[in-house]
């Protein structure tokens, strides 16, 4: 069709192979001292599992959407809850009403 086109990337997702100690500490203390995780994409929550397994059941994850969620039920939570709408804005919607309610 007579157009040119050039690829660049904007940016790259690379997986962490570990968890900070700052966090690794937080997950492990007794009552954890974080309740939420918010996943925006089914690779993160693959990979948080994969690095944190053993502390999900004391966390509520929170997902952007339905995809996301089945992802996180690879491993047992306190509790997981879907977004509304696929959206940032109803991700934080959706953790916020969440932490109001267990307070």
């Amino acid at each position: 069709a007579g157009f040119t086109a050039e690829r660049r990337i904007g940016y790259e997702a690379r997986a962490a192979q570990t968890l900070p100690d700052s966090l690794v500490r937080r997950l492990g203390e007794d009552p954890p001292a974080l309740e939420l995780v918010l996943f925006h994409s089914v690779r993160a929550a693959e990979v948080f599992l994969r690095l944190a397994r053993a502390s999900t059941p004391k966390l509520t994850a929170i997902c952007i959407s339905e995809a996301v969620a089945t992802a996180a039920r690879a491993a047992p939570w306190r509790r997981i809850i879907v977004a509304e709408k696929a959206r940032e804005d109803a991700l934080l919607t959706a953790a916020f009403s969440q932490r109001g309610a267990q307070a």
